[in-house]
């Protein structure tokens, strides 16, 4: 009578956000790391991104081309309340 609970199915873990998975060093042609990498993805849950070493940053979705981070996250316009509070004059 054995305690043991059989064999592992599977494997998980929590990846990162802009975590690199896989890297390769050698002699070969791009379109051929492209399709393994392609390949691979379909046997992997998620959802993945083929970079180049030499390719601009990225932060969330917006690559930083020539961006600075305070370009990114800067308010694109005022808020309603920034505008109204402008417009009242201060009594003091």
């Amino acid at each position: 009578m054995g305690k043991g609970k059989g064999s592992f199915d599977h494997w998980a873990t929590r990846v990162a956000v802009s975590r690199i998975l896989f890297e390769l060093k050698g002699e070969f042609h791009e379109q051929i790391a492209r399709d393994a990498f392609r390949l691979a993805a379909n046997k992997l849950p998620g959802l993945y991104e083929f970079v180049k070493k030499g390719d601009p940053p990225v932060m969330g979705i917006t690559k930083l081309d020539g961006l600075s981070i305070e370009d990114v996250t800067r308010p694109r316009k005022k808020l309603p309340l920034d505008e109204a509070a402008s417009r009242i004059p201060s009594s003091s």
